[in-house]
Formats: C-alpha cells, sequence, structure tokens
C-alpha cells in the first residue's frame, strides 16, 4: 500500500515511491507537486486504508497530483474528493476488483499515461486486461493528458488472426480531438486524427510493421506493447 508519484522530465520520468505510508505520511506526500499519483492498496467508505486506520480524501486541503489512479477496491467516492481537491483527473474502480487484474491493468494505464495518451483513452485501452472492464471509470476531465506526445499523435494498432493472415486495424490519435493531419505507420500519404487504416498482413510482414513501432496493440482484444507482440511473433506462444 503505498503511493507512486513521477515529474516528468526531458525524455523521462523522475519517480518516487513509498510503502506501508501511516496517515500523517501518506497526507503529506500527497500534498507535494506531481504529475502522476499512483496509489496502489485498499479503500473503503472510510477511505484509504493506511497502516494505522484510513485517510480520507476530504481531509486533505490540497492533492498535488494533476493526474492520479487509486488502484484500490470501489475508489470512485475518493476519486471525486481528489478532483475537488485540486487533480485534473484520474482513473477510479467503481467496485472490488480483483489484485492480479488490477495490476496488468494499471501497469498498462501509467504507460500510456506516460506515453502521451489523454486519461479516457489511455484508460479504455488498458481496462482491455480486465475480464470485467466496466469495474474502471475516469472522474474528471478524461480528454486531458501529461506533457511530452499529443494524444493526437498516439497510433492504436488492433490485430486479429484471419485466414491465414492477420487483419490490421490502426488507429490514428483519438476521435475527439482536434483534427489534424498525420503521417500513417501504413500506406502512402497523411490522414486526419481519429481516422483509421486497415490492412492484411503475413506474419512477417506483421512484424515488420511491429518493428520499432512505439504504440500498445490489441490482439484479439489482449494488450501488447508493439516490441512484446512482435517478440511473441517470432515464438511458438500458443496464444498467437
Amino acid at each position: 500500500r503505498g503511493k507512486c508519484s513521477g515529474r516528468s522530465g526531458d525524455g523521462g520520468v523522475n519517480l518516487g515511491v513509498e510503502h506501508w505510508l501511516v496517515r500523517g505520511a501518506i497526507a503529506a506526500t500527497v500534498r507535494e507537486p506531481t504529475d502522476l499519483c499512483y496509489y496502489i492498496g485498499h479503500c473503503d467508505r472510510s477511505g484509504l486504508r493506511c497502516t494505522d486506520g484510513h485517510l480520507d480524501v476530504v481531509d486533505v486541503d490540497e492533492w498535488g497530483a494533476d493526474v492520479f489512479f487509486l488502484n484500490a477496491c470501489g475508489s470512485y467516492e475518493q476519486g471525486v474528493s481528489m478532483v475537488e481537491a485540486g487533480s485534473v483527473a484520474g482513473a477510479v474502480t467503481l467496485r472490488p476488483v480483483l489484485d492480479n487484474q488490477a495490476e496488468r491493468v494499471g501497469t498498462a494505464f501509467v504507460q500510456l499515461v506516460t506515453g502521451g495518451f489523454a486519461i479516457e483513452r489511455a484508460l479504455r485501452i488498458a481496462s482491455r486486461r480486465a475480464i470485467m472492464n466496466t469495474d474502471y471509470a475516469v472522474v474528471g476531465d478524461g480528454a486531458y493528458g501529461l506533457g511530452g506526445p499529443n494524444d493526437a499523435d498516439r497510433v492504436l494498432a488492433r490485430v486479429r488472426p484471419a485466414d491465414g493472415c492477420f487483419q490490421v486495424r490502426v488507429e490514428h490519435g483519438a476521435a475527439h480531438t482536434t483534427a489534424t493531419h498525420c503521417q500513417p505507420r501504413h500506406g502512402e500519404g497523411t490522414c486526419l486524427s481519429g481516422s483509421e487504416r486497415r490492412a492484411s498482413m503475413s506474419r512477417e510482414e506483421l512484424r515488420g510493421f511491429l518493428q520499432g513501432l512505439d504504440a500498445p496493440v490489441l490482439y484479439e482484444n489482449r494488450y501488447y506493447q508493439a516490441a512484446d507482440l512482435r517478440k511473441a511473433l517470432s515464438t511458438d506462444d500458443p496464444e498467437i
């Protein structure tokens, strides 16, 4: 149980980790200005569970994180209080969640948000790693993103096997962003943010497409980073 926070710098993230904090230590830590606060632990109607009781967010006069993820069971009410206390947006849970699924969703969410995806889009993609992706929600401004690459520039690829090859759909940017032209990852010319390009690829063509691609990929709705899927395509992974 604790809090991870970071202030993004040039080309990287400064990360701080705290474990097993008491109420006063958590309250002091969360007042510090951070880009992202990721709480991993337990939560109930009394607030965030600490080693010496509970901390209710309404008792913290100011919350320093721009973006947060309360990766704890039923954290919606605490998340709303965090937005009211000064955060821009965050991810919360609506009901109890399984620990292993929470870990997978949280890891993907942090990768996506620090990679330039807006909060709502990042959670929508990351929650594909849970059996019940309706367990997660965004509070605050879901279109907000951290500094760095803009959501309009981010690529999401969807891949599924079909008839001995792979059907690939590439989503360039998000539909809600201001329309801008971008260079597609596949095909010629330019395309508008929020648009899709589709292609049918062999295994080797797909591996070539994924090489050097810094983007998430949904392979039959399973979340991968492009480099991880490319590696799996080179092995005898029974899921590929």
